[in-house]
């Protein structure tokens, strides 16, 4: 429904169907009703996507029976052959290409409709379907009658594409499948855009929903663009991805990159190369990360802290990559202080609206929910950037606060003091003198520019996403003996 959304975005159209969760969506009243509806408008979009559904759903056949014009996306099962009696695409963008293009001209329309119509009577007729019925049915009854095994009666699909898998990869420039939920502000966006810089990268994923967009407060958010692989599922499903993978594609890894929404992939084993996943909200949902971590070959952690409890659980293959900064959007802006402590983040934690409430009673506190550039800007113009961990994760905030060239003012993460110094790099307060150490530094600005300087430059130099894509790269080589 999504991609549909998108290909038929500001275009006239009506949606047939019984679904109350989808607005203005109309019931047929009836046979006649329907094949109105086929004879009235101008042409039928289909977007159903194995493995839920196949490429010659009841819907298409009826709209070629009538005459209609058909655009699909791809479906292995598909019976339109592209540009004779229909279109097939890869993507939104030539779907809606396509549709614009049987909405304008009306002769190509009824061309395309009209060998759609030829090829449902000569690969759908009606007296072969009911042979074929009454085929399966006779057979089901012998195997009842007898009690053999039903194998001739319906034999499983056995159409997948068969990759090999070279324990060695390949050195230099890699083939990677990366997968997550599309949205702009996630960890999973910047690790893309650092992979391709130096990779060739295929996408597979759903795109965050307008619901959870609502639930999470992301009105400000840019809208999230859509994967290589559009999938129609938060959660993925490996045999989607490899039916749509080109040819000359062969994958050097398959990475999975956790954005609280949906679960692992299911059926990675059937992935013809090394698996790795990296969690990122492991403090948020522990169980579910833990199950999840057995399915994979290798597996990245964002909190180091949960290490342990993964090794209890028998995966071995583990690796801490704590979060860090893009550059490109969380560098320092040249822009006037207007305030002095900014926050930028969630307020559902009751010690940090405290501990927030704390500094207002002495200090002027803003707080903004902004993202990507516009949250950079706010960061550039806080004289001190407040953090604060939940259940002690060294979060995406601290390296890009560093990053704004604005003084951090953290509480102790697990972890932060291997990176960084305090009162060299950051300032770090505990409950008690949060208040002190922030009136300290807005009294010295000198002082909070230097430290701020440093810890900028530090995360610049071994904190990008760009040094975190470089270790998984080599961690994924070892893995397969390839940094010999």
């Amino acid at each position: 429904y999504l991609l549909q959304e998108e290909v038929l975005k500001d275009l006239p159209n009506i949606l047939i169907g019984e679904n109350p969760d989808i607005p203005d969506c109309e019931v047929s009243k009836g046979w006649d009703d329907l094949k109105k509806a086929y004879r009235e408008n101008r042409l039928f979009i289909n977007t159903t996507m194995p493995p839920w559904e196949d490429g010659y759903n009841l819907g298409l056949l009826e709209a070629t029976a009538t005459g209609m014009p058909v655009v699909s996306v791809s479906n292995p099962t598909c019976p339109i052959t592209d540009g004779v009696d229909g279109y097939v695409c890869d993507d939104a963008a030539t779907m809606r290409k396509r549709v614009i293009e049987l909405i304008d001209n009306r002769d190509l329309a009824a061309q395309i409709g009209g060998r759609g119509r030829e090829m449902a009577r000569q690969k759908f007729p009606m007296d072969t379907f009911l042979e074929k019925w009454n085929s399966a049915i006779n057979k089901a009854v012998e195997v009842f009658s007898t009690g053999f095994a039903p194998s001739a009666v319906f034999q499983p699909s056995a159409d997948r594409r068969k990759r090999s898998f070279n324990k060695k990869m390949r050195t230099g420039r890699k083939n990677v499948i990366l997968s997550y939920t599309s949205y702009p502000a996630t960890a999973a966006s910047y690790i893309e855009k650092a992979l391709r810089k130096k990779h060739d990268v295929i996408t597979a994923g759903c795109k965050i929903t307008p619901e959870i967009i609502e639930a999470w407060n992301l009105g400000n958010l840019e809208e999230a663009k859509t994967h290589d692989i559009h999938t129609p599922d938060l959660t993925v499903e490996t045999d989607f991805i490899l039916e749509r993978i080109p040819a000359r594609f062969t994958p050097d890894f398959f990475l999975w990159v956790e954005t609280g929404l949906g679960k692992a992939p299911n059926g990675l084993e059937k992935m013809n190369c090394p698996t790795a996943a990296y969690f990122i909200d492991t403090h948020m949902h522990l169980e579910r990360d833990l199950e999840a971590a057995a399915r994979f070959d290798l597996v990245f952690l964002a909190q180091r802290a949960y290490i342990p409890e993964f090794k209890e659980r028998g995966i071995e293959n583990i690796h801490w990559l704590p979060l860090a900064c893009d550059q490109e959007i969380h560098d320092k802006m040249d822009v006037e202080k207007t305030h002095d402590v900014g926050f930028v983040g969630s307020l559902t934690d009751d010690r940090r609206v405290e501990l927030l409430q704390k500094l207002a009673e002495k200090m002027e506190v803003r707080y903004a929910r902004e993202f990507l550039k516009k949250m950079t800007g706010f960061l550039c113009k806080s004289r001190v950037v407040f953090n604060n961990a939940i259940r002690n994760d060294l979060n995406m905030r601290v390296f890009e606060a560093l990053c704004s060239g604005s003084l951090l003012l953290t509480d102790l993460a697990d972890g932060i003091d291997e990176f960084f110094e305090d009162e060299k790099h950051l300032v770090i307060y505990n409950d008690e003198n949060i208040t002190k150490k922030a009136l300290y530094y807005l009294k010295h600005p000198d002082e909070a520019q230097t430290i701020a300087r440093r810890g900028r430059d530090l995360a610049l130099e071994k904190h990008t996403y760009e040094r975190r894509v470089d270790e998984i790269v080599k961690t994924m080589e070892r893995l397969t003996g390839s940094d010999d």
